[in-house]
């Protein structure tokens, strides 16, 4: 199972009016490129991937522009914000903390 979880360093986001993909971010991590494509509601996503292109690990998440603004208002007023993916269940996120509830401070590794 490959598990990433990193915090983001940057981040790129793109809103469309004519293509199928309504937007999207490309965050930016140390080990890995991390694409959220937002989608019109209704519409059938693809499943997520996390191909090696080019000796670099890019990390591919689809979900509804719903999502936009939540996720945008995330990146540009919260710190640290990290990006989390499971590759044995094909789920990702964006995370203010790597730290459960209540539990005090953590380092991140």
């Amino acid at each position: 199972m490959a598990y990433f979880w990193e915090e983001i360093r940057n981040y790129t986001a793109r809103i469309s009016t004519t293509h199928p993909r309504k937007g999207n971010f490309v965050l930016i991590t140390d080990s890995y490129n991390y694409y959220i494509e937002f989608h019109k509601e209704g519409a059938t996503l693809p499943a997520c991937s996390s191909p090696i292109i080019g000796g670099r690990q890019h990390i591919y998440v689809h979900v509804y522009f719903d999502m936009f603004s939540s996720m945008i208002d995330m990146l540009r007023n919260e710190k640290p914000v990290y990006a989390m993916y499971r590759d044995d269940v094909k789920v990702g996120m964006i995370t203010t903390s790597k730290e459960p509830i209540g539990e005090g401070e953590i380092t991140a590794p």
